[in-house]
């Protein structure tokens, strides 16, 4: 009986899974008493445990055979990987003492034969937690399907134990399997390589087709959903490449924010191993006297940075404050690296300069002369020849403007979508009939700025941009109406023009010089005093948010979306909405001049009036309502400009005026 219980330690050769074990040992206890079969079920016990360990490892170790990865199956992923076959061998390994325990146990058994059973089991109880709670993990990893990072996860629960033999057990058994997660940490922030043919790290690529700069706000949820994601793609090989945090993966002892700098050192290492052969060999930069070695992002460091993580990998336990100390050492040596490449080389702070020049219009007399030439083009409906014809405008206006020759404005180019299909798009759930809503400005990104430049931005850009130039062209034809009217002697053509110029007037300098200048002068100083890549396009981002919340261009998704998800309606924000229809008027107001022998004109101007008032009205009431909110104080400066002597509350008769709010 002694032999019987000493084997069945050893090697546990019924199902693991049974748990009715008291009638699996009938014929062994069938001559014992009842103390002696209570001991014998006690050993049975640790041995059924040990039998369902070793089971999991013959089923799933590395020399099993058996652990071939099923890509059609989601339930095979536990059984394959390097991080199942790292535990597996862990477990073999912190096992070892057990097995080496056993053949004492039986030495002793030979030596002396009327050894009690209760030896046996007082030997061998000092392994019942630790078999129990690999039992208990193995158990958990199957009946979850857990794989890869996940399991971290598990072993890192359960490891905290109130057992001093088992807890250090099982932080030799994370050791060993956190090599697979610091080899696979490794190979990725220092060379971008993720090894990771079954998707077991916490980070995973995302493999996009080519698509093309977004242009348009469709009303696609899934469009608006690749268009996020393709914002810091890479090219790679021919192929658009993404990568992204897998949430499901992340161990829950690594913070995000840790997450987050492991994934921007690896697309930094991956953006300068993809570098496009033009940007090597750009003049610009080979004139600062550079070679090609400065896109290898290490170079002496790499050997540093590799000792260190290797230091971490061979530590006793898993030290998360020293990984993220070292993560941060070297992310600020890749942000520096970057600023070197995109700040300095690249120079980011003049492409910031021409997103002003051509996107916030701050090259008012090529705009002004490009409104002259293609105003008669954007009126009409776009066709086949559109683009052609307005990139030919822009050419012929920089021409006008001695900006023929200049190379910053062969960087962009102008596009008007045309459907042959519908000659009207749908634009943010409004129906356009002309190309001022349509006409987008295209800007050629200079590598790595593509990084700051993402599609996503050049499509905010465009939104800003296409409202800047409706609102120029709508005071360039309320200033060309003093020709056609010169002669006439109503007042009521006057009064309404100089009304509809001084709102237009003050509406175009609130935008110049309270939203974009004053912000742009703000990203500017930023940017000349930090040398952080990461930093500047967090400033560059809170620049454009601010310019299209002090615009008003900010849009929120309807209430009552489709609940499928696949269209979103999208609200105005209720200042911009007014806007618009203000702008509206003044088209209609200046279409007179088009219609001089207009018999009605008498009658639709004093319709305009009307409506001005009304429309003047309802704004004053929103920026006095909207402007004494915490996030109001932009409203309050507009509200100020255009009611800074009362009148035009006054006039729509409001009892709080600009002067009783500030």
């Amino acid at each position: 009986m002694i032999h019987d219980a000493i084997l069945l330690l050893w090697e546990y050769h019924n199902k693991p899974e049974s748990t009715h074990y008291e009638q699996e040992f009938k014929e062994y206890v069938v001559n014992l008493n009842d103390a002696e079969k209570d001991i014998f079920l006690k050993i049975a016990k640790i041995a059924k445990y040990h039998g369902s360990i070793r089971h999991f490892i013959k089923k799933f170790s590395f020399t099993s055979g058996k652990n071939s990865y099923n890509h059609h199956s989601k339930h095979s992923r536990s059984s394959s990987g390097l991080y199942i076959q790292a535990l597996t061998e862990g477990i073999d390994e912190i096992l070892e003492p057990y097995r080496l325990h056993i053949i004492e146990l039986e030495k002793h058994a030979l030596s002396n034969p009327h050894l009690p059973l209760s030896y046996i089991l007082g030997s061998v109880e000092k392994f019942k937690f630790l078999l129990f709670t690999i039992s208990k993990i193995l158990s958990s990893i199957k009946e979850k399907n857990l794989y890869g990072c996940q399991i971290l996860d598990v072993l890192q629960h359960h490891a905290l134990s109130g057992n001093r033999e088992t807890t250090c057990a099982l932080q030799n058994l994370l050791h060993i399997v956190h090599r697979v997660f610091y080899e696979q940490l490794c190979s990725w922030m220092l060379y971008g390589d993720l090894k990771d043919p079954q998707k077991e790290f916490f980070i995973h690529m995302i493999e996009n087709s080519m698509v093309s700069t977004p242009t348009l706000n469709t009303t696609k949820a899934s469009s608006i959903h690749s268009n996020d994601r393709n914002n810091d793609s890479i090219i790679k090989y021919g192929k658009n490449i993404n990568y992204e945090i897998n949430e499901v993966m992340r161990p829950y002892y690594i913070p995000l924010s840790l997450a987050q700098k492991i994934l921007f050192i690896g697309k930094s290492v991956v953006l300068f191993d993809s570098t496009p052969f033009e940007a090597k060999q750009d003049s610009c930069l080979i004139s600062l006297g550079k070679d090609l070695k400065r896109f290898t992002i290490w170079g002496e460091k790499e050997t540093d940075f590799h000792v260190n993580l290797l230091e971490l990998k061979k530590a006793e336990s898993f030290d998360v404050y020293k990984l993220d100390m070292l993560v941060d050492e070297i992310k600020s040596y890749v942000t520096e690296h970057l600023w070197i490449v995109a700040g300095e080389e690249a120079g980011v702070l003049h492409e910031l300069q021409l997103m002003k020049d051509f996107y916030l219009l701050g090259r008012g007399e090529l705009f002004l002369e490009l409104l002259r030439l293609s105003s008669p083009l954007l009126n009409s409906l776009p066709n086949s020849v559109s683009t052609r014809d307005i990139n030919r405008a822009f050419q012929a206006a920089a021409r006008a403007v001695l900006l023929g020759t200049n190379k910053d404005v062969e960087k962009f180019s102008f596009d008007i979508p045309y459907n042959k299909q519908n000659s009207s798009l749908n634009i943010s759930n409004c129906v356009v009939s002309d190309g001022w809503s349509t006409v987008v400005l295209k800007y050629d990104v200079k590598w790595p700025l593509h990084l700051i430049f993402t599609p996503k931005v050049l499509h905010q850009y465009n939104e800003i941009f296409r409202f800047l130039l409706r609102l120029k062209k709508v005071q360039h034809d309320l200033h060309s109406m003093w020709y056609a009217f010169k002669e006439s002697r109503k007042n009521s053509v006057w009064q309404l023009h100089n009304k509809l110029m001084f709102l237009m007037d003050h509406l175009q300098h609130y935008l110049q010089a309270d939203v974009l200048e004053s912000n742009y002068s703000k990203l500017i100083t930023e940017a000349e005093k930090i040398k952080d890549f990461e930093l500047l396009k967090t400033a560059h981002h809170t620049f454009l948010l601010d310019i299209r919340s002090q615009a008003f261009l900010l849009m929120t998704p309807n209430e009552e979306d489709d609940a499928e998800g696949y269209y979103i309606d999208y609200q105005l924000n209720p200042v911009m909405s007014n806007i618009m229809d203000v702008i509206q008027l003044c088209d209609n107001v200046c279409s007179i001049v088009n219609d001089p022998t207009d018999h009605n004109r008498d009658y639709l101007i004093a319709g305009y009036s009307t409506r001005f008032d009304d429309l003047v009205g309802k704004l004053l009431k929103l920026l006095t309502a909207l402007s004494t909110q915490p996030c109001g104080m932009h409203l309050a400066r507009l509200l100020m400009r255009l009611d800074f002597n009362r009148w035009f509350s006054s006039t729509a008769h409001l009892t709080q005026s600009v002067s009783c709010i500030l």
